[in-house]
């Protein structure tokens, strides 16, 4: 401390002088059973600090005797604990409240469905037991009790989950392997519960006009009027961005080729008192844009996006009404859950079939398999489309998302040169 003023200074002052201010709490040093030594906080009293010292040097003795090590320790802790530091991790990490929260449950549900309390208890063959009594047994679905029987796809949902878990625990040194690193995922493909078909571009026209005229949905926390709804259903056919996303979208995530300001006057990068009026923009020419920043794109990484130009004019029209901090479809009807709700209402409307023979479904996600869909169709290279589609792999984006038909894959193949 400088010895002028009390005050903590630096080694280099040359007022600086060394002060040793003594702890209320004893302290002692503690070999563990592997050898090595820590200095262990006691209590505030040396008569009870001795005692609770002697003690568990015993403790660490007799787990070296026993060849019992400082992991085996915490391998025998309640994994409760453990799952709520994991949770943590996540966070940190910038998952999305949705995906902790399902993944921290999913963990939860299988490692006490298959009687682990510890993370030494986790056993890779207890945790198929408890999956395969998913399967054949059905599982307790949420608060409303009602047992059903999961499909392949939820179940890979829950060993992903579990299997991330055990492999923290082993990267962070709680356990020395990873009990559940032979646990395979099952093949969703042959036990398909909900398959996505691409739509038309009739089907997207008749759904669009359709909704233009349709009665305002709402609930407590959203309202979205027919006219909202079908720009909403454009803007995600032409973008292929999820509802979370959509939902997320503000008046200033939307950018033009002209500047252009809001019809209240007021834009991002002036001040309160400034005042404009509204700016009427012709079709763009290719430069019409939208951004999703990283906290709200699934990716987590900030990306713009192209508007294709037809629906660039509508656009603007409908933005013309909305502040620049403004969400363009504001409320909850994404984090709730009901966008497919209401879309299927608007496409039992428009005369659309909802499940066609082969099963076949068409939902509000379903915009983004149309999407994905109509790159391949309009002859988009793969490597484009996945960019586009914003995905981790081209499997992904060729294998889940793109669905072409039998007159697709003939029209491709009459593309091919004549020979001879």
């Amino acid at each position: 401390m400088n010895a002028k003023t009390g005050k903590r200074t630096t080694k280099d002052d040359p007022d600086a002088v060394k002060r040793v201010d003594e702890s209320k709490r004893f302290y002692g040093t503690l070999t563990r059973s592997d050898g090595t030594r820590k200095q262990q906080p006691l209590t505030e009293d040396e008569t009870s600090s001795l005692a609770l010292l002697v003690r568990l040097q015993s403790e660490a003795d007799k787990d070296r005797a026993l060849g019992i090590t400082p992991t085996d320790r915490k391998a025998d802790e309640p994994i409760s604990s453990y799952l709520a530091d994991y949770e943590a991790v996540l966070r940190g990490r910038g998952r999305s409240d949705s995906h902790v929260t399902k993944t921290i449950k999913r963990a939860t549900d299988i490692l006490r469905d298959s009687n682990a309390t510890t993370p030494k208890t986790i056993n890779a063959t207890a945790i198929v037991k408890a999956i395969n009594a998913y399967r054949t047994k059905g599982k307790y679905d949420g608060g409303r009790r009602r047992k059903t029987k999961p499909g392949l796809e939820t179940c890979n949902h829950y060993l992903r989950a579990v299997k991330a878990f055990s492999r923290w625990l082993w990267i962070t040194g709680i356990l020395t392997t990873d009990p559940l690193k032979s646990v395979s995922l099952f093949n969703a493909d042959v036990d398909r519960r909900k398959i996505r078909r691409a739509m038309t571009t009739d089907e997207l026209t008749r759904l669009y006009e359709s909704t233009l005229t349709a009665k305002t949905y709402g609930g407590k926390r959203w309202r979205l009027r027919g006219s909202d709804r079908a720009l909403l259903y454009v803007v995600a056919a032409s973008t292929g961005l999820r509802a979370s996303e959509l939902a997320s979208l503000k008046r200033s995530a939307f950018s033009f080729d002209v500047p252009w300001q809001v019809a209240s006057g007021k834009t991002d990068h002036d001040d309160d008192s400034a005042t404009l009026p509204p700016c009427h923009l012709p079709p763009a020419t290719g430069l019409a844009s939208v951004t999703i920043k990283a906290k709200e794109a699934k990716g987590k990484r900030t990306v713009t996006l192209p508007l294709p130009s037809f629906i660039v004019g509508r656009l603007v029209s409908y933005l013309e009404s909305i502040a620049m901090t403004d969400h363009v479809w504001p409320g909850s009807w994404a984090s709730e859950g009901i966008a497919s709700t209401f879309f299927k209402r608007d496409a039992k409307r428009a005369g659309l079939v909802i499940a066609n023979d082969d099963g076949e479904t068409i939902d509000f996600h379903a915009l983004r398999t149309s999407f994905i869909t109509s790159l391949a169709r309009s002859g988009v290279h793969p490597a484009t489309a996945q960019r586009l589609a914003r995905h981790s792999t081209i499997t992904l984006t060729m294998n889940t998302y793109t669905k072409l038909d039998d007159d697709d894959l003939r029209d491709a193949i009459n593309k091919l040169p004549p020979i001879g």
